[in-house]
């Protein structure tokens, strides 16, 4: 059956497999009767299949059948070294250890610690640290998850321990931990990750203020952004507003301006934010910015003004991400009868949907 799948679509295979097989084996565990063919198979064929859907459930049926687990890890650890594109069947692969029933589970788990915690290869300690996701509320594993997003050399790990963590993330102690790699890590991937899943927390006062804090002052553009996003999450608060707005003013990255616009963007309904973003529809510097308050404003085009505004985008703006943004926001007054031609150049399509200017063969930038 699994073979049977390569390169073929097929949902009912796909799904009985997923919904019953796998239910089914990890119930047995590795004391199934056919796990001695299965692992024959996997051995010669199975785990040399690149097409990622077979790659992924037969790794994690290895997982559940395997009754030699160390020198399973070692093998799959040795096939990605090898094969790199395989290396989506690393994490089902150990995660099912962990949840098949087997005479051996408490060896399953220590050598899943082990793994997170000291292999040699960074790919294998990721995918323990994320396998380990399903024992999130054991001790143990809670002490290598700590000790990984503190320590791990590789960037991935340090994610992945954060992201785990973040599962829990409702208890003040993994908070503080999670807030104190904001402080600490040298990498702005890793602090992007904490704020992200801090972001949960919003209502939390201490943290509001430091996600506030962050969104103001962190050196990184890509940390900045997640605490934006973050914080769109309490547009209601005038004092997240006042922040938003001053992002959108003095923000030199494009990206986080852009952000902070389209969090605003979400009171297109208040007047004094329409205005806002009617004359962000005209910013000179960012065509993000022009695209996200399009896209807002597309909300309201029972204003005069707000439909007036969209219909220039749609035929002026230099950049086609706005264009598109326009014409996508005046399609439903075209399918209502009230606008039954998209306007100008914009009507002329193009690359991908929108012509770029002068019909020039080749992307515009996303931004100018």
């Amino acid at each position: 059956m699994l073979e049977y799948c390569v390169s073929v679509t097929d949902s009912t295979n796909a799904d009985l497999i997923i919904d019953e097989i796998v239910p089914a084996l990890r119930a047995i565990g590795p004391r199934n009767p056919g796990a001695d063919t299965f692992h024959a198979w996997y051995t010669r064929r199975g785990r040399r299949i690149a097409w990622s859907p077979v790659t992924i459930r037969s790794g994690a049926l290895a997982g559940i059948l395997t009754t030699n687990p160390n020198q399973f890890v070692s093998s799959i650890r040795s096939l990605v070294q090898k094969h790199p594109n395989l290396r989506s069947l690393v994490v089902p692969a150990i995660r099912e250890l962990l949840l098949r029933a087997s005479p051996t589970a408490d060896g399953d788990e220590a050598l899943v610690l082990k793994v997170a915690a000291d292999d040699r290869d960074g790919l294998m300690r990721q995918a323990a640290v994320r396998a380990l996701a399903v024992r999130i509320d054991d001790p143990a594993v809670r002490t290598v998850l700590e000790d990984r997003a503190r320590r791990d050399e590789v960037i991935a790990v340090r994610q992945a321990a954060i992201q785990v963590l973040g599962q829990r993330a409702g208890e003040a102690e993994i908070r503080e931990v999670i807030m104190n790699e904001v402080r600490n890590d040298n990498h702005p991937h890793v602090r992007q990750a904490a704020v992200a899943v801090l972001g949960q927390w919003i209502d939390e006062p201490v943290i509001r203020a430091s996600i506030e804090d962050w969104a103001r002052n962190q050196n990184h553009a890509e940390v900045r952004l997640t605490a934006i996003v973050a914080l769109g999450q309490r547009i209601d608060s005038k004092d997240v507003r006042v922040l938003l707005l001053s992002k959108v003013r003095f923000e030199k990255n494009p990206n986080v301006r852009q952000a902070a616009v389209r969090a605003c963007g979400q009171m297109v309904d208040d007047r004094e934010m329409r205005k806002r973003l009617l004359v962000w529809a005209d910013d000179a510097k960012h065509a993000g910015v022009r695209e996200s308050s399009i896209r807002a404003l597309g909300r309201r085009l029972d204003q005069s003004d707000v439909r007036s505004k969209v219909e220039e985008r749609a035929r002026r703006d230099e950049n086609w991400h706005v264009r598109q943004a326009a014409v996508q926001a005046l399609a439903p007054l075209a399918q209502e009868g009230r606008h039954p031609r998209a306007p100008g150049r914009a009507r002329r399509a193009g690359r991908p949907r929108v012509r770029a200017p002068g019909g020039a063969g080749h992307p515009e930038p996303r931004h100018r």
